[in-house]
């Protein structure tokens, strides 16, 4: 046989159904903030969602909502553990900061330096608080305190 006399089938043109179109698509994962938030909708006593959103609007510049989340938490659930009595006044004092309330932000840091001595984020909140009312002295000494830790944690006598 020669070429000329193959013939090739007539195909007809490709196309994809939306079934197709639909089995294929990617599907992405939720963002985290709308898995939390959806937690707390569900079940609005669930400290730890309402302290892990917390967590997700500092680290995401949205420190102006954290308030609004983790308000009053201490008052309806007194933490019994060392740990989230820290982290939940670390994000307080973050949110009071943020909001200019400089006072309570102040008062929660010293609470929190209390129970965890040697907690960068509080020497951290201190020194904002101070340099944001232009105290130059007390944002220098919270400053010292907070490179005095952390060359503790690099060097390894303390724990990160």
């Amino acid at each position: 046989m020669t070429r000329s006399k193959l013939k090739s089938p007539k195909r007809k043109p490709l196309r994809r159904s939306s079934k197709r179109k639909q089995r294929h698509r990617l599907e992405f994962p939720p963002e985290p903030r709308d898995v939390l938030l959806e937690a707390v909708r569900i079940n609005p006593d669930d400290i730890l969602a309402r302290l892990e959103l917390g967590e997700y609007y500092l680290r995401n510049d949205l420190e102006d909502k954290i308030l609004d989340v983790i308000a009053n938490l201490e008052e309806r659930y007194p933490f019994s553990d060392r740990f989230t009595c820290g982290y939940y006044n670390r994000l307080l004092a973050f949110g009071y900061a943020h909001r200019k309330q400089f006072i309570e932000a102040e008062k929660v840091a010293r609470r929190g330096l209390e129970e965890h001595p040697d907690s960068l984020d509080f020497y951290f909140v201190l020194s904002f608080i101070h340099m944001s009312l232009k105290e130059l002295d007390q944002t220098i000494t919270e400053g010292e305190r907070f490179v005095s830790i952390w060359n503790r944690i690099k060097q390894g006598q303390l724990p990160p």
